[in-house]
């Protein structure tokens, strides 16, 4: 009889708070979708103004902050700003001496300065201060656009009753203090690791779709890069065991099931603004003509594993629309991690200063 009493008193209100949190963000993510117009796509023969091929992957792929660059980055080389140079999964730009006519996007002359002014080139090699301070300025520039909103204040009550629930399964737990800290780090760990692999998890799926006979996508090499999303999904099941021997195996499983719940739909939740959805739909109208007539040349006509002899603002366009299944796609999918990272770090740290 003392453990269905146990779980009555202990973990009953946590299930309930689970599906709370659940239904609430269902119900947030429905009546976000329901409040976007109905749009009728009509072929545009050229993207509209006011929307760069960065911006536009950010519209149409709300959260993809990989895509966004390596579409930032692509639209740079078809100006003449750099080079993109590729040694198997290793990518370098490199900043050329010449001055192109041509202005840079906002964000784009972000990434130029913060990551070409100092050096003449840069490597996707690992995560450095240079790429932590790009990525959050590329962020923001982002941002400034007006067309993009995180959709913070929708998601606050459900972290509230998220975090009240952890809370009281710890507190229930019964840990020392210096276990209570350890375990801290063990959940801020794992929960970093796991949006990481969400966030990057769909590359390696993707390109193992392509080895599929029915699969109409060209076939791109695995690389090094591929393998990280299992290495951080491998540290989320293991900072989980840790949860489970600091506790018990059911407070660990509930509280994976809260930081699945919030990472998800922390994702999922991010979204446009009314001047947003406006442009995403001129976005798609231009984005029905190039799957039309220039997305299948461009995907199978350079390999994946080269870099293109020429680049254009069609094909960073195409980039940025999901078109580009060649070396496009491998191009994001190789800096993902790294973006990735530099990222979900930054903006843990600029958290923890600010509730310092």
């Amino acid at each position: 009889m003392e453990q269905p009493s146990l779980f009555v008193t202990s973990f009953a209100p946590v299930v309930l708070a689970l599906l709370f949190v659940l239904a609430y963000f269902i119900i947030a993510k429905l009546w976000l979708s329901a409040s976007e117009p109905p749009v009728v796509i009509v072929p545009r023969y050229d993207p509209p103004v006011g929307a760069s091929p960065a911006v536009a992957a950010w519209l149409l792929s709300p959260g993809d902050l990989p895509r966004s660059i390596a579409s930032a980055i692509v639209s740079m080389a078809s100006k003449g700003f750099l080079r993109i140079e590729q040694n198997g999964d290793l990518y370098s730009i490199i900043r050329l001496e010449t001055a192109p006519s041509i202005s840079q996007e906002p964000e784009e002359d972000v990434l130029a300065r913060k990551l070409l002014d100092d050096e003449e080139s840069f490597d996707f090699v690992e995560v450095t201060p240079e790429l932590k301070s790009a990525v959050q300025t590329f962020r923001w520039a982002l941002h400034n656009t007006e067309y993009f909103s995180d959709h913070i204040a929708i998601s606050v009550p459900a972290w509230i009753v998220s975090a009240a629930a952890v809370f009281w399964m710890l507190l229930h737990a019964r840990l020392s203090r210096g276990s209570m800290r350890l375990l801290e780090y063990d959940l801020l760990g794992t929960f970093v690791c796991f949006i990481i692999t969400l966030r990057t998890a769909g590359g390696p799926l993707e390109k193992i779709a392509t080895l599929s006979p029915s699969s109409t996508a060209p076939r791109r090499p695995w690389t090094g890069a591929d393998t990280l999303p299992l290495t951080f999904l491998a540290a989320c099941f293991v900072g989980i065991a840790v949860l489970a021997l600091a506790t018990d195996a059911l407070t660990a499983v509930l509280i994976a099931a809260f930081m699945l719940v919030n990472g998800v739909f922390l994702h999922a939740l991010q979204g446009t603004t009314t001047s947003g959805i406006k442009m995403a739909a001129q976005l798609k109208e231009y984005r029905q003509f190039l799957s039309t007539v220039e997305a299948d040349p461009i995907s199978r006509t350079d390999p994946a594993d080269q870099v293109p002899a020429t680049f254009t603002q069609k094909g960073a366009y195409a980039l940025a629309f999901r078109l580009d299944r060649g070396w496009g796609e491998q191009f994001v999918m190789a800096i993902a991690d790294l973006i990735e990272i530099a990222d979900i770090v930054k903006q843990f740290k600029l958290e923890r200063d600010s509730s310092n």
